[in-house]
């Protein structure tokens, strides 16, 4: 019998202690006034106490939308508030982890404007490409790839991009340089159905670099594979491609 009265205590202090936060809250969310410009289409009753218990929804009335994302908002925010407060009461642990600072991304300043450089020379063919001008984009960048090409193999870049960690090899240029001859391969040359370069681009990306988009490596396979049987009609070279690729560890 003292068992069950001492749970009910403690479940009316719980309830309580929620319940004056649900009131702290409410006062200090809903003292403030509202940004929406549309304040004419609220109803909101007068009474203080319905105030007070506005988290229930009670002293405004419009659509079930606006409603449901308040409420999507409200449970959002006391989840937090709960996670915090189990963490506090030590009910609830978390793995100790420990942050290292000392991977240091770009070497120098050159390394940073080369990255810039990068994303500027993508962000140029991306916009052609949402225009659908194929050809444009063709004439644009058939010779720019060749130089692409040239510092994606930089040997010095290469030996420094592969200490780094493969989650952060993607703020490198050589890895920006590596997804535009992949999104040329794809979208231009793929469309305006060169497939031999396409194929020789495939190659570049697969066989003389393994540092770079380590995740798109089975998509160039299969690619290369399906231009040289379908396209090309080189079934030697579609069946070697499919045997290295099979054979490749590099791919993740």
């Amino acid at each position: 019998m003292n068992r069950k009265l001492t749970n009910s205590k403690q479940n009316s202090f719980v309830t309580q202690f929620y319940s004056i936060l649900i009131l702290l809250w409410s006062k200090l969310e809903f003292s403030k006034p509202f940004e929406s410009t549309n304040l004419r289409n609220f109803k909101v009753y007068p009474s203080g106490f319905l105030k007070d218990k506005i988290i229930f929804f009670n002293c405004l009335t419009h659509s079930k939308i606006f409603k449901n994302k308040i409420r999507k908002n409200c449970d959002t925010y006391f989840l937090k508030k709960l996670q915090i407060l189990l963490v506090n009461l030590n009910n609830v642990k978390y793995v100790k982890y420990d942050i290292k600072l000392n991977i240091r991304i770009f070497e120098d300043k050159k390394s940073l404007i080369n990255y810039e450089q990068a994303l500027d020379d993508e962000f140029e063919l991306l916009n052609i490409l949402e225009s659908k001008d194929y050809d444009q984009a063709y004439d644009l960048f058939r010779d720019k790839m060749e130089s692409y090409k040239i510092l994606i193999v930089n040997p010095e870049t290469l030996n420094r991009d592969q200490q780094l960690p493969v989650y952060l090899r993607s703020f490198t240029h050589g890895s920006i340089y590596t997804k535009i001859l992949s999104i040329f391969s794809f979208e231009v040359l793929q469309r305006l159905k060169k497939y031999q370069e396409a194929n020789d681009t495939f190659e570049f990306l697969l066989y003389k670099q393994n540092v770079y988009r380590l995740s798109s490596r089975s998509k160039w396979f299969e690619r290369l594979a399906i231009n040289y049987e379908t396209h090309l009609k080189d079934p030697v070279k579609s069946f070697n491609s499919i045997k290295i690729a099979l054979e490749d560890t590099e791919n993740i």
